[in-house]
């Protein structure tokens, strides 16, 4: 394979999902260039992660932005449990509330993404 860039995004996640064996089959067992460019990419960088980035990576080079497990000062977090069905009416109360701010909404599948942009075009939100 004429693979030149290997990116690996939530890694965190996927090793999380199990899927250590396959990324290593993919890396290891397939016939990609020993002078391809990796790049790894993880809102964590557990023990396990950066075993990883040393087995698949040469020179390996950790970047990190920020501090570790905790968010920037001008950053507020809040944490409200909301059942499933209640979740959109739930976030468009927020999105009323924020003047002149930004909100970062995460979901976990792009199909959600779908759905969500959906509902708030619905609710008007640009």
């Amino acid at each position: 394979a004429n693979v030149q860039f290997f990116v690996l995004d939530e890694a965190d996640r996927m090793l999380d999902l199990g899927f250590e064996p396959d990324i290593r089959h993919i890396v290891d067992g397939m016939d990609m260039s020993k002078e391809r460019q990796c790049f790894m990419f993880s809102a964590t960088f557990p023990k396990q992660i950066q075993r990883l980035a040393m087995d698949f990576l040469d020179d390996y080079i950790f970047v990190a932005v920020g501090r570790g497990g905790s968010a920037g000062s001008n950053i507020t977090q809040s944490l409200e449990y909301v059942e499933n069905r209640d979740k959109t009416a739930t976030l468009i109360r927020h999105l009323n509330k924020v003047e002149g701010g930004l909100i970062l909404v995460f979901v976990e599948r792009k199909r959600d993404a779908d759905a969500l942009e959906y509902d708030l075009m619905n609710a008007q939100f640009p």
